[in-house]
């Protein structure tokens, strides 16, 4: 089997991107959007539009774009920071509850998907591989 491993991420990435076409429609918002809002979801411990760009990968400009979006949309609030007040903690809205929800349906069929077949012990030396990739890229520097 020939591996075109250039051509595999970004394979992947459109696939998972092509699920969300329904809810791209229906409340009319962009992948990006998408992708933020599931970042804030899955990871509440980060609050700040930087970590998006830092963490996500997102490119700066169209994350500014998305967040200022979905706060005019008011599926997020921005809300002054105490100690830097420069900064805004963004929240998801209550408003945003029923798009989070297909959001999180559509990454558990994603996940179904992409799991078939294959046995916990690959998916964990998978994980253990593509995260050592992460770091031999300089990606735990670029979290600090």
């Amino acid at each position: 089997m020939k591996v075109f491993e250039f051509a595999i991420f970004p394979y992947i990435q459109k696939q998972y991107n092509g699920m969300f076409k329904d809810i791209i429609e229906k409340y009319d918002i962009t992948q990006v959007e998408i992708d933020i809002l599931a970042f804030f979801y899955n990871n509440p411990e980060y609050q700040y539009a930087q970590e998006i760009v830092k963490i996500r990968g997102i490119n700066k400009g169209h994350a500014s774009i998305g967040v200022d979006k979905l706060v005019k949309k008011g599926y997020l609030e921005r809300i002054v920071d105490k100690k830097c007040r420069r900064c805004h903690i963004l929240k998801i809205t209550q408003k945003a509850s029923p798009i989070i929800q297909e959001i999180i349906n559509v990454q558990k069929q994603y996940k179904n998907l992409v799991n078939q077949n294959i046995s916990d012990a690959e998916k964990e030396q998978f994980d253990r591989t593509l995260y050592q990739m992460y770091i031999n890229l300089g990606g735990y520097q670029n979290e600090r």
